[in-house]
C-alpha cells in the first residue's frame, strides 16, 4: 500500500462527484430523473497505520461499511475521510449522493479495489438507504452526480431507463432567504402519491426526450406539495426559463435558461430573494486519483 508517512499516513486518495437537480422527483412513481450540475464535492480519504479516533457523519459511516462489505478490504478503523462540499445539505441538491459517490471513488481507487463507477453508486445508494438520507433510493440522483449528464431511472430496480446529453443550458439554483433543511425524514410522501397521474405525465414526457416539458410539470407540482412559492416560480418562468421549480423536497429552486438575458433578469429579480448560485450542466463524469 506504499511506505507511511511521518504522520502515520500509508496512502491518500481524492474521489470527485458533481452535485444535480431534479428533472422528475421519484417520490410518486418510483421513477426519476436528474441532471447533473458543475458544482464539485470531493472526498479526501486517508488510509493510516493506526485506528482514527473520529466520529463521522453516518452517511459516511455508511459509505464506510457499504464499500468495505462489497470489498473485504481493510478495517474501517483505518480510514479517516474529510468531505470539501460546496453544496448546502438537505436542501434539494444530491449533495447526500454526491457524498456517496465521491468516497467510494475515493475508496475505490484508495483500496485499489477495482470496482467500475456503476459498483461505486451501488455502494453508495446502499449507504444512503441505511442512513436514511432517501426515500427512494435516489438511483437517478446518483447517476447523474457521477455521470454528469441527465438520467431517468426506475428507482426501485435500480435501472436505466434513458440517459440523455444535456444542451448548453445555463442554470440558477435558488436557496429561498427563509429556507431552512428539509431531512427526507420529514417528508410526507402521501401528497406526492395523490398525484401519481401528473407525474406520470411528466415520465412520458421524458420518455420521449422532453425533458424541459417534464421538469415544467415537476417543478410547479412539487413546489405546491411542500408548500414552496408556486408565484415565484411562474415569475420566473415569465422572463424567460425554460423550466423551472422545486428541486428534489426542495427547499432548493432550479432553473434552466437557454438565453444570458433571461438568466441575468432572473438572477437580479431572485438576488434579492435569498442566495443564488450560477452554474451549468457538470462537464465531466466523476473521478478518483491516489494523491
Amino acid at each position: 500500500m506504499g511506505d507511511q508517512d511521518h504522520s502515520g499516513i500509508i496512502k491518500k486518495a481524492t474521489g470527485v462527484a458533481w452535485g444535480a437537480v431534479t428533472i422528475i422527483n421519484a417520490i410518486p412513481t418510483g421513477i426519476g430523473c436528474a441532471f447533473g450540475v458543475d458544482i464539485p464535492v470531493r472526498s479526501r480519504i486517508r488510509l493510516k497505520a493506526h485506528p482514527v479516533e473520529k466520529r463521522f457523519d453516518p452517511l459516511i459511516e455508511a459509505c464506510i461499511k457499504s464499500f468495505l462489505m462489497k470489498t473485504r478490504g481493510c478495517r474501517g478503523s483505518d480510514i479517516d475521510v474529510e468531505v470539501d462540499s460546496s453544496i448546502p445539505p438537505a436542501m434539494g441538491l444530491k449533495s447526500s449522493s454526491a457524498v456517496s459517490n465521491a468516497t467510494c471513488l475515493g475508496l475505490n481507487a484508495l483500496l485499489e479495489a477495482g470496482m467500475d463507477k456503476m459498483e461505486c453508486i451501488h455502494a453508495g445508494v446502499d449507504a444512503s438507504m441505511r442512513s436514511g438520507v432517501t426515500i427512494t433510493g435516489a438511483f437517478d440522483d446518483a447517476c447523474a452526480s457521477m455521470f454528469g449528464r441527465a438520467y431517468l431511472t426506475d428507482n426501485n430496480r435500480r435501472v436505466i431507463i434513458s440517459e440523455y446529453h444535456i444542451p448548453d443550458w445555463r442554470v440558477i439554483i435558488f436557496i429561498p432567504e427563509d429556507a431552512s433543511p428539509r431531512p427526507k425524514s420529514g417528508i410526507d410522501i402521501e401528497p406526492f402519491v395523490r398525484m401519481k397521474d401528473q407525474y406520470m405525465e411528466a415520465v412520458r414526457h421524458a420518455r420521449r426526450g422532453e425533458l424541459v416539458q417534464a421538469m415544467r410539470i415537476n417543478g410547479l407540482i412539487t413546489a405546491g406539495i411542500l408548500g414552496d412559492d408556486t408565484e415565484l416560480i411562474k415569475k420566473v418562468n415569465e422572463m424567460g426559463a425554460l423550466a423551472g421549480g422545486t428541486t428534489g423536497t426542495g427547499p432548493a429552486q432550479a432553473f434552466i435558461f437557454d438565453d444570458r438575458g433571461s438568466l441575468i433578469r432572473a438572477g437580479r429579480f431572485l438576488e434579492k430573494r435569498g442566495r443564488v448560485i450560477y452554474t451549468g450542466p457538470a462537464e465531466k463524469e466523476g473521478y478518483a486519483m491516489v494523491v
